[in-house]
């Protein structure tokens, strides 16, 4: 048996030999592909947008980075969704005002800066996001009708920039409001990574800046 096997080996092996190499070449493709696609996942910048309890009617959103390196958050955009139908929106790149007679560190006045791996900040409270987009808007002013117990939906978008990418990236998530408690609509944050959308939402902020 061993003999008939071995006379067949010798009699085929430039044709084993070639399936062997095939064989071994498929093997290694797949290994250089999971080990590609494994790096990709890790480099890929990753922000999470939540929310947090902090008493009665408070309600402030968290931003984490997940991310492998740094990211540097810089602005975001508020979207509502007013009962009828309608949306309004606004950027918000800075806080609008603080009282520079007090020594307060600037990192406890701007959503804007670095944020480490693994780091989380407090962006502000929903509330003060409607107020801001609605100010923006002069729905305060101009439309009495319109209060939170009109908004449906807040969404918030963040940009931010990550190692070398020229464009900004983005990342958002929809809340759900109603009687002032504050639920997510989706169970992850949506990360905006497509160069077409990233563009598009850094020419559309740049109307509010």
């Amino acid at each position: 048996m061993f003999e008939a096997l071995w006379q067949f080996i010798n009699q085929n092996s430039a044709g084993l030999s070639v399936i062997i190499n095939c064989a071994l070449c498929i093997i290694w493709l797949v290994y250089l592909h999971l080990l590609l696609k494994s790096y990709r996942r890790q480099r890929c910048p990753k922000i999470i947008i939540s929310r947090v309890h902090l008493g009665e009617k408070k309600t402030h959103c968290l931003i984490s980075n997940l991310s492998a390196e740094t990211v540097h958050i810089h602005s975001f955009i508020i979207g509502l969704t007013l009962d009828n139908g309608d949306t309004i929106e606004a950027g918000i790149t800075d806080p609008e005002a603080f009282d520079e007679s007090k020594n307060t560190n600037i990192k406890d006045l701007t959503v804007q800066g670095p944020l480490k791996p693994g780091e989380y900040i407090d962006a502000g409270s929903f509330k003060s996001f409607i107020d801001r987009c609605l100010r923006e808007h002069g729905k305060e002013k101009q439309d009495q009708s319109v209060r939170h117990s009109n908004i449906s939906k807040v969404r918030i978008t963040v940009l931010a920039s990550f190692s070398t990418d020229i464009l900004s990236i983005a990342a958002k998530r929809e809340f759900s409001l109603d009687d002032n408690f504050i639920e997510p609509e989706s169970v992850e944050t949506t990360q905006i990574r497509s160069r077409r959308e990233r563009k598009k939402l850094t020419k559309y902020l740049e109307k509010f800046l």
